[in-house]
């Protein structure tokens, strides 16, 4: 009897001892198995980030980003939010030729810095190359991860994107794709450092500073006052060649209320020259001019020292734009912007007084009283200021972009 139960008690302890062997093995595998599912449902994509606003060469870095599930342009968006620290809150659309990415008005682009801490990686100064960095980053970034042509940007549900300030260009139209900080500076008329050398005329007329869309628009408005058209709305169409000339071509029209939608009813062709030239979109009539840039004052037309131009210096980083020189019974003045070569972004703008005693001599009351000084040739200026002014590092000379 004893030895019966001895054999029932052994037998009862192997069985508990191989049911818990086989539960240790059943987690155990079980903890693999999740492991594993683990690792093959994590995929890899690249982020991509481009700090260099406006080169022709920009130096793009890669970094490699974790995902789960599908990828996305909101998921993509959310790891550049994680990587650099700036809100990419979008909502992604498709439409037939790409996608449209709406920008929320609390992301980083529309709202502006503001007093965030930034990584230091990813630190910004200013909003416009903030703005420009979080535009190409999210474009490249989704150019080079989903399967689509073309993005749209748009902002808080479908308007047109647009900034206060931005440089050179502050309004994205929804039915643009967008191109990348390099093409628009690309059109900025030699700010920056990004000069065009192309000759863009049928007849060769490489003297003439190609147009941009900023000059372009303001031809327009002009010309429109003039017909009492001015309650349109006006947005960048490309570029053509109209009458022999290179042309940029901007088109006039009326949003709708809410800011969605765009009726086109003219376009208006802008030459190099200075040239408007209007075609009704109704009728579909042939291009015709109705307006001449009367130019910018230049002062080589009044026999005074050729102020007007864009000067650089590349040892020092800036470019100076002179514009606006206008000679009046009290003497003579014009108007100046420094840009950053770096990403054409505005530094500083500012008017200056020619002085009477010496035509070659500008001074500024601003910034600490700051002179231009014109060579005899006209090929070039020095800037000067105090050595204890904030711009002292702006000092030196700037030779003439012709």
């Amino acid at each position: 009897m004893k030895k019966k139960i001895f054999i029932l008690f052994l037998s009862f302890c192997v069985l508990l001892f191989g049911c818990n062997k086989a539960v240790d093995n059943q987690t155990n595998t079980s903890d693999g198995n999740t492991d594993t599912i683990s690792q093959k449902g994590v995929k890899e994509a690249v982020l991509y980030t481009n700090m260099t606003t406006g080169s022709v060469e920009p130096e793009i870095k890669e970094h490699p980003f974790e995902y789960s599930g599908e990828l996305t342009a909101e998921v993509l968006a959310d790891g550049l939010s994680k990587l650099t620290g700036l809100d990419f809150k979008i909502a992604a659309k498709d439409v037939d030729d790409g996608l449209t990415i709406d920008w929320a008005k609390d992301s980083t682009l529309v709202a502006n810095l503001g007093d965030r801490q930034q990584k230091e990686e990813f630190h910004f100064s200013d909003a416009d190359s903030m703005r420009w960095f979080m535009m190409d980053s999210l474009w490249l970034t989704l150019t080079q991860n989903l399967n689509k042509e073309n993005f749209y940007y748009t902002m808080d549900g479908g308007y047109y994107l647009t900034f206060e300030e931005l440089y050179p260009v502050n309004t994205f139209p929804a039915e643009q794709q967008y191109m990348g900080s390099a093409f628009y500076f690309g059109h900025a008329n030699g700010k920056g450092d990004l000069g065009d050398d192309e000759d863009y005329s049928e007849d060769g007329r490489g003297d003439l500073i190609p147009m941009n869309d900023v000059d372009a628009m303001e031809l327009v408005r002009q010309s429109m006052n003039e017909e009492d058209r001015d309650t349109l709305a006006l947005v960048g169409g490309g570029e053509d060649t109209v009458k022999g000339e290179h042309a940029i071509i901007i088109i006039a029209g009326e949003k709708s209320a809410d800011g969605k939608k765009f009726k086109e009813l003219r376009k208006y062709a802008v030459t190099d020259s200075g040239g408007v030239y209007c075609a009704d979109t109704v009728d579909g009539s042939d291009w015709t001019q109705v307006y001449q840039d009367p130019g910018p004052g230049d002062p080589g037309d009044t026999n005074q020292p050729e102020w007007w131009g864009v000067y650089k210096s590349d040892e020092l980083g800036f470019s100076v734009e002179i514009n606006e020189f206008s000679v009046t019974p009290e003497g003579m003045d014009f108007k100046f912007v420094i840009y950053l070569l770096r990403n054409g972004s505005q530094v500083l703008a500012g008017s200056a007084i020619v002085s009477e005693e010496d035509e070659h001599l500008a001074i500024c009351d601003d910034f600490g009283g700051m002179g231009f000084y014109l060579y005899d040739d006209f090929s070039a200026i020095d800037i000067t200021t105090s050595e204890s002014s904030e711009w002292a590092h702006m000092r030196g000379t700037y030779t003439k972009i012709e």
